[in-house]
């Protein structure tokens, strides 16, 4: 049994109302492409789990009525390498990771995630979940506010979601406000074996 799929966790158990809409399960992607078989669950690896609970806490002390949507999580290498080719001596290149460096992904140490309210409704972040541009950078925020490009709701809602997956122990990236790493790339090499294929799935308890 693939040791990489025994330490990952189906999110859905452990956050029963999170909202698992997984882009690459359907043609709603940049790509306009399905990249994932039938049946594919959002993983993650059992210590990133215990961080998105812990997250799911803290945005719930807040805003009871809030809850996580969840757009990527643990993604098999295979589909690494097929969303790179899509990008591969494109502009867009630098948004998707090198399938010969990897992802946090492929090893389920990273998630891709937003927030809905009370109604359901997402919160405004500025742009869409994947898109590739500098709007989504959380590094020119501050720039674009001024701008008047990025609107003090959508960097508000930003700052909500940034604050609670940090507090949480996640770590957030430059270049997308939706990412989030449960722990740097080398050290995810070290202690989890990649997931390569988009098979189904073995799951730890």
């Amino acid at each position: 049994m693939d040791k990489g799929k025994e330490q990952m966790k189906r999110i859905t158990e452990y956050l029963p109302d999170a909202v698992i809409d997984l882009k690459y399960a359907g043609t709603d992607n940049f790509a306009e492409r399905v990249f994932y078989p039938p049946g594919f669950e959002a993983l993650l690896a059992a210590e990133a789990v215990d961080k998105l609970v812990e997250a799911d806490r803290l945005l719930k002390t807040l805003y009871p009525g809030f809850r996580f949507v969840i757009w990527d999580a643990a993604r098999p290498h295979v589909v690494q390498q097929a969303l790179f080719e899509v990008v591969r001596g494109t502009e867009q290149e630098k948004y998707i990771a090198h399938p010969d460096a990897g992802s946090l992904h492929n090893y389920g140490c990273a998630i891709d995630i937003g927030i809905l309210d009370e109604h359901g409704r997402e919160l405004d972040m500025g742009t869409v979940y994947d898109f590739f541009g500098a709007l989504a950078e959380p590094a020119a925020e501050i720039t674009f506010l001024h701008e008047g490009i990025l609107s003090s709701e959508a960097l508000r809602n930003r700052l909500l979601l940034r604050h609670v997956m940090v507090a949480a122990g996640f770590q957030p990236i430059p270049h997308e406000w939706w990412h989030f790493n449960h722990c740097p790339l080398d050290t995810a090499k070290q202690r989890y074996p990649r997931w390569d294929k988009a098979d189904v799935p073995f799951i730890s308890k």
